[in-house]
């Protein structure tokens, strides 16, 4: 049985790939669109957590926004994945 998380020989240039600085070989699973799509919600995500979330000090609010800015990134992520099926089932 091959192990979850082999390595295959290709490189790309997700951020998901580059650790301290070095560029590591893609995991078996890695989806390089999956990426650059989720990567692309994060500032809305962002920005709707800072709405959310008045910043009081630093541990303070940090699990809220933290909290806040999944849950927009959940929300934002379903609503792609549902106009994706729409796209592709017309």
């Amino acid at each position: 049985m091959e192990p979850l998380f082999s390595l295959c020989e290709e490189f790309c240039d997700c951020r998901e790939t580059l650790v301290s600085g070095v560029r590591q070989q893609k995991a078996r699973f890695h989806d390089c669109d999956y990426c650059r799509a989720r990567n692309a919600l994060i500032p809305q995500a962002e920005a709707q957590a800072n709405r959310a979330v008045p910043r009081v000090s630093a541990g303070a609010s940090a699990s809220a926004w933290t909290r806040a800015f999944s849950i927009a990134m959940d929300e934002l992520a379903r609503a792609a994945a549902q106009r994706l099926v729409i796209a592709v089932s017309r």
